[in-house]
Parts: C-alpha cells; sequence; structure tokens
C-alpha cells in the first residue's frame, strides 16, 4: 500500500493507502551520500497518516537552479500543503530554494543542516522547544561567544566560521580572541568543530544537551568521544566534516545507532560511502548564506549527540529564521530522520504537520500536562 513510486519530478514518492484524504506533501531533499530509497521508513511512517512524501534525487553539488525546477515540477501537482524538506546538504539546498519567490513552498523542515550558513538571529523571536526533546544546549558553553569570521575566511565564512574554523584547537590564541571567546585559560575550541573537540574526554549526553562530566563516556555520545580528538582534527572539520571519520565504520557511528538502518546502509550498493567525509560544495554555501531566511513557518529538526553538525549550531539556526521551531532528539546523531528515535521523530513530525494545516492563530489541537495529584 505505501510501496514507493516513481514520477518525473520525484525519485521515490510514498502515498497514502487508497481511501485515505492526502493531508499534505512533503518534498524531500537528501543529503550527502545518500539516495532517495533510504527515506523509505520516514516515508511510509508519514504516509500512514495521509501524508505524501516524495524524495527527489538531488545531489550535494547541483547546481541550486536545478534544484529549483526539480522542487517546480515536484511541488506543481503535490496536495497542498506543501512542505520543503532537506537533510544534511539537502537542507541548504531547501533554504536555498524556499527563499526564492513563488516556490508554491508553506513551510521548511530542517533536519541536520551542516554548521556553514548561519542567517543573522531575528531580533525577539523565541525558539520553541519541540516534542522530540529539549532544545539543544551549546555543548561547550562557549561556542555562541566566539570570534566573528575574518573576512578572508572564504566561502565557509559565517558567524560560525571563525578565524580558527577547521582547527578543532588552538592553543596559542591571543588575549583579545580568548577574551572575545570567554576561555582565556583553555584552549579555544572552534565553533565549527565537533562538539567533541577539543576534549579529552566524551560527552554524555542528556536530554539533547551535552554535558561534560567523567571520563567515562556515554555508549551514544559518538564515534569521536573519548578519542582527545582535538590534536588531530581534520582540517576540513569547518567545511561540515566530522571528526573521526576515517573509515566507513566510523561514519556509520557518526551516522546512526540504530542497528537496523546501519545494516540497511551497509548493504546499500547505492549508498555512496565517504559522503560525510567530504566538504559542503562551496558554491551550495555561498547560495543558502545569500538567500534570504524565508518568512515560512519552519521545523529545525537536530540531533543532540551529532558529531558532524555542532547541535549548538541548530538552535542559532533556529533563531535566525522568523517563524522557527527547534527539535533536539537526545542523543541523535546527523541521520536525525533515520536514526534509533526515528517514531518519536516522525511523530514530532506528524504534529507540527498537523499544526500547520490547523493555522498558527489557532491553539494546539492537543494540550498534555501532569494530573494532579491526589488530595
Amino acid at each position: 500500500m505505501n510501496a514507493p513510486v516513481r514520477t518525473r519530478a520525484a525519485a521515490a514518492v510514498w502515498r497514502p493507502a487508497e481511501g485515505l484524504s492526502v493531508r499534505g506533501t512533503v518534498v524531500l531533499l537528501p543529503g550527502r551520500g545518500e539516495h532517495p530509497g533510504v527515506y523509505e521508513r520516514f516515508g511510509r511512517r508519514l504516509a500512514v497518516d495521509a501524508y505524501e512524501v516524495r524524495v527527489l534525487d538531488v545531489p550535494a553539488d547541483q547546481d541550486v537552479e536545478d534544484t529549483a525546477a526539480q522542487v517546480a515540477d515536484a511541488v506543481g501537482d503535490a496536495p497542498a500543503p506543501v512542505v520543503l524538506a532537506g537533510s544534511d546538504t539537502g537542507a541548504l539546498h531547501a533554504l536555498s530554494v524556499a527563499a526564492r519567490p513563488g516556490t508554491g513552498v508553506a513551510a521548511l523542515l530542517l533536519a541536520a543542516t551542516p554548521a556553514q550558513v548561519l542567517p543573522a538571529p531575528a531580533a525577539g523571536v523565541p525558539v520553541a522547544g519541540g516534542a522530540a526533546g529539549p532544545d539543544a544546549a551549546d555543548a561547550t558553553g562557549t561556542l555562541d561567544a566566539g570570534p566573528e569570521a575574518s573576512p578572508d575566511a572564504g566561502p565557509y565564512a559565517g558567524p560560525y566560521a571563525g578565524r580558527y574554523a577547521g582547527r578543532g584547537v588552538s592553543r596559542d590564541v591571543s588575549p583579545a580572541v580568548a577574551a572575545g571567546a570567554g576561555s582565556a585559560g583553555g584552549p579555544h575550541v572552534s565553533p565549527e568543530a565537533s562538539p567533541y573537540a577539543g576534549r579529552d574526554v566524551g560527552l554524555a549526553v542528556t536530554g539533547g544537551a551535552g554535558s561534560v562530566g567523567a571520563p567515562s563516556v556515554s555508549p551514544d555520545a559518538g564515534p569521536c568521544a573519548g578519542r582527545g580528538v582535538s590534536r588531530d582534527v581534520s582540517p576540513d572539520a569547518g567545511s561540515g566534516m566530522g571528526p573521526g571519520l576515517g573509515d566507513w565504520q566510523d561514519e556509520l557511528a557518526a551516522r546512526t545507532a540504530c542497528p537496523v538502518h546501519r545494516g540497511r546502509l551497509d548493504a546499500d550498493a547505492r549508498f555512496v560511502r565517504g559522503g560525510l567525509a567530504r566538504p559542503v560544495p562551496a558554491a551550495l554555501v555561498r547560495a543558502a548564506a545569500g538567500a534570504t531566511p524565508p518568512d515560512l513557518p519552519t521545523l529545525v529538526v537536530h540531533g543532540g549527540a551529532d558529531p558532524v553538525a555542532p547541535p549548538a549550531a541548530a538552535r542559532r539556526l533556529a533563531s535566525g529564521l522568523p517563524r522557527a521551531r527547534l527539535a533536539t532528539v537526545a542523543a541523535g546523531r546527523h541521520d536525525v530522520l533515520n536514526d534509533l528515535a526515528h517514531r518519536s521523530v516522525a511523530a514530532t513530525v506528524v504534529l507540527w504537520l498537523e499544526s500547520l494545516r490547523a493555522g498558527p492563530h489557532l491553539p494546539p489541537a492537543v494540550t498534555v500536562e501532569d494530573a494532579p495529584s491526589p488530595p
């Protein structure tokens, strides 16, 4: 009933079962290394709730003009409302396309967005926690206070790029820069580095917010936890690459803690291994960075233990979008739509989709509160 079908615009489509009225459409753009079939269970779950899911084949290095044309084809006959979604580099493509007028897109879903493109925070815009967990916390406690990007930082320059982007740690930070980073007495952790960079112990991830604790490492802390990666972070870490992704097993661990998803990727001949070890294309970064933040309802979904894209960057991204909500998945890794909590994430997305249909001026259809204690 929910088997994928092919259309001219989409490489795979999951439709609601016959007899159900379609409640809307999600057009999804995959990330590095992925192909449309990777999102089968996400598509099937949303189709059960009467939402159609169309997944496009959009390589990371594809020209944004071509992506916009693909999206226009997919949106043309799609049941409204249409939500444009993207994961990893697909999220940057979605941001770039949604900023254009006349796209026919009603809302945005951004998952595991790389950290290079961070719009300036919108004044007075609250960032509300999603049902998938509490808001992402600044994993190091100093990410938001780092130095501004050098004018010569190149195409990856942005609020998080910084002149120390990609180094992971610098032990010769000048007093002036250290003062700006809020950490004059110790090593300066680059805002672009993984949440694990610059630490000799891993993060114990709880409730979506990383906390530095004892040397014991949470099993969900990610592939870099406890490795002391601060001294050998790849020079490309500031380009959307995670440290410690030297082989396929490291990449699998960075992508997901779900054994089913790991097994599927491991056996998938179409999946491009090493995708996360490739930098985000500079042209895509420039396109997304130059786009005006779209005034659309936006759900930002991010793993609280994502070793590729720092969780703190997701909060900054959401704060820079006019109508965004942030859902942080506790201990979630980079493939957040397919990770261990994929059921909860899909449910969170459906609740958000239902709120779009109801309209932003209406209260939530369901409110949950603790029952009063018996007298």
